[in-house]
């Protein structure tokens, strides 16, 4: 099959976040859900309640939406009036939570009965310390300048990483986003010298099916089962300033894992240095952080989705105490002078390759109360003609697909679907990710070409309008 899926690109990291829970749509002609971008906020901090019409039909009427945030003790804090069109989302003006504590957040439409209020619980925690970072130099690669702002307002010395020279003797911890662009073999390259010369890498992503050639261990990534997942990943001092339990755990789930259960060919530790004990043929169990050597440095993956849930402040204080915890010293474990030789002589025969394509697509669940991240789904096996990546499972209307070819707009002539069991759906086109264009959606999709309007286009949707059945995607292209 010819499907490319990945995580969407870290290029927007203030993403969705938190705890995902369904509320029953606001019933009427214009059936519509309530999200925010978390529920764990910091004091102060900006958000934007949006309202998602689920209405199959974009003629039908609009509905004037209250919103309103009340203080625990029942004090109106803040009000708002959205117009919302059917088929349509509207973000509504920035709000903040002024206390510690918690607040209501509520949603009503003219139609609605006072008994059909939705309402969202949101809580307000204090922000992070401004020194927490302890003026620890950083080096960034491919981290988006939100997260690099952030971290430099709370005691991180980050600097970008220069190509040309090698890191500064001071600086020897990297933090590494999803580097992208058509010098990327010149950025890994870089990136696994330091390494080998003895840095610290952290890598907060899983790469793109693109780039995986550039990585030392890009193993399979697959959905973990239910249940505890990267039990390590959960204790101090990872989890210092934080209320553990089954909400940071759940904020924090990755929604896939490597799949390590039949590779040993490198000695796996965790995330302090301390080695994994592989069971069998592999390591079978799930661990969202995973560190091991190259050279005389170390490189550290994770699965934990910090940066699609950068909105909520527990993401944000783990993210921190993650960096302050991979910059101290591990225990002690042999160097890795082979991965480095192998590394090496990748990358310079990558050099000369031209640069791959970085098209990504990422899949969303249906609207919900806290509006959920991107997820990455598998990509297929090209091996088996008969696979395709299965929607995870969920019969509500308003899941979607998103296409997103990646750097500047381009003209594109048409979209490629094919999937197995989907159900109706409507078809969007954007070149900003803000505006989008309505596309005529044909009836069924399970193999079938949608012309595509003239103009330069960078992100496609699809989104089903009707309950379904499980369903599978095996292709959506754009070409």
């Amino acid at each position: 099959m010819r499907l490319r899926l990945s995580m969407v690109t870290v290029a927007v990291v203030l993403l969705a976040a938190g705890v995902v829970f369904w509320r029953r749509p606001a019933p009427g002609p214009n059936p519509y859900v309530l999200q925010v971008p978390a529920t764990y906020l910091s004091v102060g901090q900006q958000f934007q309640p949006r309202l998602v019409s689920l209405a199959a039909d974009a003629g039908a009427a609009t509905d004037s939406v209250t919103l309103t945030l009340w203080s625990s003790a029942g004090k109106r804090l803040a009000t708002a009036q959205v117009a919302l069109a059917s088929a349509a989302s509207v973000d509504a003006d920035p709000m903040a939570l002024p206390h510690t504590g918690s607040f209501l957040l509520r949603a009503q439409a003219s139609h609605e009965a006072h008994a059909a209020v939705q309402t969202i619980t949101l809580h307000a925690v204090p922000e992070a310390a401004v020194d927490l970072g302890g003026v620890l130099p950083v080096t960034a690669l491919g981290l988006a300048p939100g997260v690099m702002n952030y971290l430099r307002q709370h005691g991180f010395v980050l600097t970008h990483a220069d190509l040309s020279h090698p890191m500064p003797p001071a600086s020897r911890l990297l933090l590494v986003g999803q580097p992208a662009g058509s010098h990327l073999a010149a950025q890994y390259g870089w990136l696994w010298q330091q390494v080998a010369s003895g840095a610290k890498a952290l890598l907060l992503q899983p790469p793109l099916p693109a780039a995986v050639p550039y990585w030392p261990l890009a193993p399979p990534l697959v959905a973990p089962s239910p249940g505890a997942c990267g039990d390590d990943a959960f204790a101090p001092p990872l989890t210092n300033g934080l209320a553990t339990g089954d909400g940071l755990r759940a904020l924090l789930h990755p929604p896939l894992k490597f799949d390590f259960s039949h590779d040993t060919t490198i000695a796996l530790y965790h995330w302090n240095g301390y080695q994994i004990i592989p069971r069998g043929r592999g390591y079978p169990s799930c661990h969202a952080l995973v560190s091991y050597r190259l050279g005389d440095g170390w490189v550290s993956q994770s699965t934990l989705p910090l940066l699609q849930h950068f909105q909520d402040v527990r993401a944000r204080i783990y993210l921190m105490n993650l960096i302050m915890a991979s910059g101290h010293r591990k225990h002690a474990a042999p160097a890795s002078p082979g991965l480095a030789w192998v590394m090496r002589q990748r990358m310079e025969k990558l050099a000369g390759t031209p640069p791959p394509a970085f098209d990504t697509i990422y899949y969303r669940a249906p609207p919900t109360a806290v509006e959920s991240a991107p997820v990455l789904v598998p990509e297929v096996n090209d091996a088996n003609p008969n696979s395709c990546s299965t929607a995870p499972a969920a019969s509500r209307p308003g899941a979607s697909y998103t296409l997103d070819l990646g750097g500047a707009p381009e003209a594109v002539h048409k979209l490629t679907i094919a999937a197995r069991g989907l159900p109706a759906f409507r078809l969007e086109a954007s070149a900003d990710g803000r505006t989008w264009k309505p596309l005529a959606a044909p009836a069924t999709a399970t193999s079938v070409t949608v012309p595509l309007p003239s103009g330069r286009w960078r992100l496609f949707r699809l989104t089903t309008t009707a309950p379904s059945a499980p369903w599978k995607l095996c292709q959506f292209s754009a070409r």
